[in-house]
């Protein structure tokens, strides 16, 4: 295997130490043949570990055998990726009220149609799936996807008299909105079978940072049974990334509608740390 690199990645390196310690890794590969770097979703990282966003760790050129690309949204790291200007392949537009557009209703009704196919969903209504288009905010690939595991998770459990609730998160004017109503939803079904479930498990997954394990969450949440905490982690999946049996947040802007939603002062926050401490 000519990408074979037995020697061990260091730990706990400054931001311009991890600049040059990616050069060292990728000037080794660039020596077995040619490669693609590439780097998704730079806006998602988390900003509170060294100012990830100013993208000080990311070095500003590359081996000639590599080849780079990144994506990134609107935002910081956009930003500072724009002020060392590299070419840049723009996947979208801002319309006359200044929404993201990033693609045609058919495309999206293609991607709509093969997401809901590819996740075994039953097929969504035709009039919700036109509601769904013609939602400026559907020009977010992130918001349109998320939309759409919402409806179609509601009519595989039974809920469908809600549908008239879910078509509140096509007023969403950002994402932030949509996740905060998003939870409001989760609290209004999971709470009421355990008292403060929604904020008690959101809260130790905000904490952890670097996710935290199930038998970990268990041992916090005497009261709640492995069958509850199982069951919301399957209804809302599409929220969570597992690796090496730990949870995080898939994406940065639910970890900051938790967090605003749920701690908003400092002490609050401080007591979720002491109890994972």
């Amino acid at each position: 295997d000519r990408w074979t690199l037995e020697d061990e990645v260091p730990k706990r390196l400054k931001p311009h130490e991890w600049q040059r310690e990616m050069l060292i890794w990728l000037n080794m590969a660039a020596t077995r043949g040619r490669a693609v770097l590439f780097l998704d979703g730079l806006d998602q990282l988390d900003d509170t570990h060294a100012n990830a966003l100013d993208l000080r760790w990311l070095p500003r050129s590359f081996p000639a055998e590599v080849r780079t690309i990144i994506t990134c949204s609107p935002g910081p790291a956009l930003d500072s990726l724009l002020e060392r200007g590299w070419p840049v392949l723009e996947l979208g537009y801002h319309d006359e009220g200044r929404h993201w557009v990033s693609m045609d209703i058919e495309s999206k009704a293609e991607i709509i149609e093969r997401y809901v196919g590819f996740r075994s969903y039953p097929p969504l209504d035709p009039v919700m799936i036109n509601d769904i288009l013609e939602n400026p905010m559907t020009g977010n690939m992130n918001f349109m996807l998320q939309l759409v595991d919402e409806m179609c998770i509601l009519e595989m459990s039974g809920r469908n008299t809600e549908q008239a609730d879910y078509l509140m998160l096509l007023q969403a004017h950002d994402m932030t909105s949509f996740y905060d109503y998003l939870l409001w939803k989760w609290e209004k079904f999971f709470d009421s079978i355990h008292p403060n479930f929604v904020r008690r498990v959101v809260c130790l997954v905000w904490g952890a940072r670097f996710g935290i394990g199930e038998q970990e969450l268990l041992n916090m949440l005497l009261d709640i049974p492995r069958i509850g905490l199982l069951h919301f982690f399957n209804t809302t999946r599409y929220c969570w990334h597992w690796s090496d049996g730990l949870v995080n947040f898939s994406h940065q802007t639910l970890r900051n509608a938790c967090e605003y939603r749920y701690l908003p002062s400092k002490l609050e926050k401080i007591s979720v740390h002491r109890q994972l401490a």
